[in-house]
């Protein structure tokens, strides 16, 4: 390091990154090592900085204290706040934007957070500025982790937004195109409105089709979006037993087959019927699938489709019918 400027320093690789103290450069070094052109001749063990820091619970603020730790794992936007790089892509003219003020609160809070010279940070400051700025996340209530993750990429977007004034964009018809031509001009009438640093790292397309009962005409449509929910496998907890007969007009030619099926704690008839029809064997749909419970060989009753499995005593056993010939 080199003293410059009284206390700033520079950094004594290349010379370019300036900090206030030691500690700061070290602080900076996991940001800043990706672009310094001499960092192959740099000591790993000469910088050590905290690379775990946690946030300090203020009060129902678990979802906020998850939605900034993951936001703060994507290394792109975490180093566009470091680097003071967002600073010259504030849009103050959006009426979307709060003015480029959330986009100022999290570059300081990101800076806080990732410099810290502790174990745990306390992200008050923030906290008040997404109360002031976003009013629906009450603070010290709980709320969605999730929602708070798009609307804080949202906002800061459009704090971001690189499209000073956005143009009306009308869309076409898209019959007798395909997909891919429609999924690109919906995308390209996007970028029209928005771009940005964060488009470039987050968003993506749905594409969704609205059927006509009717006319059978189909519409498709693709909108953007800031994440994907996926969901979480489930254990499986038990095999079900399963007597499945064959559509009535076989019934001289085939005999009924006893099926294992596992399932999970959240199963239902519904559910049940979906991958009983999935079966190779079966190849049927499962609207053609009627559930019956018996106890012993005496009937009980028709079980719906939303009937849990484990309202379903030890003693029943459930029968399925196919109800016509499979197509």
């Amino acid at each position: 390091q080199e003293s410059e400027n009284g206390d700033l320093m520079r950094c004594s690789a290349c010379k370019k990154a300036v900090y206030c103290t030691p500690t700061c450069q070290k602080a900076h070094w996991p940001y800043h090592k990706s672009s310094c052109k001499n960092a192959a001749g740099m000591m790993a063990s000469q910088l050590r900085p905290r690379t775990l820091v946690g946030l300090r619970n203020l009060g129902n603020t678990c979802y906020m204290n998850t939605a900034l730790q993951c936001l703060r794992r994507v290394e792109e936007l975490t180093n566009l706040f470091l680097t003071n790089r967002y600073k010259g892509e504030i849009n103050t003219d959006n009426p979307l934007g709060k003015g480029g003020k959330l986009a100022l609160a999290y570059g300081t809070m990101c800076k806080g957070f990732s410099f810290s010279l502790h174990k745990c940070f306390s992200p008050r400051s923030f906290l008040m500025n997404v109360a002031t700025l976003l009013p629906q996340f009450t603070p010290f209530q709980q709320h969605d982790s999730h929602e708070l993750v798009n609307v804080l990429l949202d906002t800061l977007h459009e704090d971001l937004n690189l499209i000073r004034k956005k143009p009306y964009v009308q869309l076409k018809d898209d019959k007798g195109r395909s997909d891919e031509d429609v999924a690109m001009e919906h995308w390209q009438n996007h970028l029209a409105r928005n771009q940005g640093a964060l488009v470039d790292l987050f968003q993506g397309q749905y594409k969704s089709t609205l059927a006509c009962p009717d006319c059978d005409h189909h519409a498709r449509k693709f909108e953007p979006f800031w994440s994907v929910t996926l969901p979480i496998p489930e254990r499986v907890v038990k095999e079900v037993n399963v007597t499945l007969y064959p559509p009535p007009h076989l019934a001289s030619k085939q005999r009924p087959v006893r099926l294992s099926v596992p399932v999970t704690r959240r199963a239902t008839i519904g559910g049940l019927k979906d991958m009983v029809s999935r079966i190779e064997d079966v190849n049927t749909d499962p609207s053609q699938l009627v559930a019956t419970l018996h106890r012993g060989k005496r009937f009980s009753k028709v079980a719906g489709d939303g009937r849990s499995l484990t309202t379903i005593g030890t003693k029943d056993v459930i029968h399925m019918y196919t109800t016509i010939e499979a197509s």
